[in-house]
């Protein structure tokens, strides 16, 4: 959606919302990407608060309000719909520091065997002095960080091979001055992920190495490139689109790629036939399910299996969505 094609519905005089239906998806798919990131967060054993958020929700800028003006319903929307983008990247640094984690298990598992056992700061929470101590605990040989996060989101294993290929996908790049950035620590993730990194060393005539980043030392060629001459800076001052660009262009223009694109997983069901009674079609679909069954592949078998485990547990992906149930006949009723 643009900001003029969002759909907003006029409930009474000076009364604007946005449409219901579009807020209920919205809400729904927060929910279950705020859960998953919690997942996330607490898989990784990272000394993070339980509030903590890299930015606001969508639902801080109150999409579900309701608004005087078609404006202002409007604004309210696109600022929410805007705040999915950064959930999204939240979401997707936490993946790529759990598949980090998992290249460097081995090194892990050296390091905590070597190291004392300290007890946590009195100043940390409750939550924080558990991962704390299980930080310092001895680490397993093997981490299967997978099953872990499947017990905690009760997310299906299709969305886990879905997310493991779009870890592929080249991400955004960064700036980062290395003599003042809080970001040094996840650097070596960031090398990982297929980005690009800018790093700022300071001027031609004056700049400096951090101990900790001598690994990255610039070569003598890369910091004697030629200055661009006044002439050329014009030409790119000319040739720069204002910013930010005006409503009319800004429109979303789905990008260009030579790769296939990602299958979703899919959900699949059954509807009743025209005419079709209730007992001919809960008989025509359990033949069905027998079909697919016998034709399962075995990963497709476990899946199954997975997703009747949790729809048992009244735990479907997500911890929101529909509900399974299976209509037994006893005594000729159902």
């Amino acid at each position: 959606y643009t900001f003029h094609t969002l759909p907003i519905e006029r409930i009474s005089e000076n009364r604007y919302t946005l449409k219901q239906s579009l807020q209920t998806d919205w809400d729904s798919l927060e929910r279950n990407m705020r859960a998953f990131l919690r997942g996330c967060m607490k898989v990784n054993q990272l000394n993070i608060p339980e509030d903590f958020r890299l930015w606001p929700y969508p639902n801080f800028y109150l999409y579900h309000a309701v608004w005087r003006t078609e404006v202002d319903a409007r604004r309210a929307a696109m600022r929410s719909r805007q705040a999915f983008i950064p959930l999204i990247a939240c979401i997707s640094f936490y993946l790529r520091l759990l598949y980090h984690l998992e290249s460097k298990w081995v090194d892990i598992v050296a390091a905590s065997s070597r190291a004392p056992f300290q007890e946590p700061s009195t100043f940390l929470s409750k939550r924080q002095q558990e991962y704390e101590r299980l930080r310092q605990e001895p680490a397993p040989s093997k981490w299967e960080w997978q099953q872990h996060l499947q017990k905690e989101t009760s997310i299906a294993p299709e969305w886990l091979a879905y997310f493991h290929q779009i870890m592929d996908i080249p991400m955004i790049g960064t700036f980062l001055d290395v003599h003042n950035s809080g970001c040094f620590p996840w650097l070596p993730v960031f090398l990982e992920a297929k980005m690009p990194l800018m790093l700022f060393w300071g001027t031609i005539d004056n700049w400096s190495i951090p101990q900790r980043l001598t690994f990255l030392t610039p070569t003598h060629n890369a910091t004697m490139f030629p200055i661009p001459s006044a002439a050329t800076i014009s030409t790119l001052v000319k040739a720069q689109k204002p910013w930010p660009p005006s409503p009319e262009e800004n429109r979303l223009q789905e990008a260009e790629s030579s790769e296939a694109r990602v299958r979703l997983p899919r959900i699949t069901g059954g509807l009743p036939r025209p005419n079709e009674d209730l007992f001919a079609f809960i008989k025509r679909r359990d033949e069905r399910r027998l079909r697919v069954i016998s034709s399962e592949t075995t990963l497709e078998h476990q899946s199954r299996l997975q997703r009747e485990e949790n729809a048992g547990r009244d735990r479907p992906p997500g911890r929101k969505g529909a509900r399974v149930y299976y209509w037994d006949l006893v005594e000729g009723i159902r």
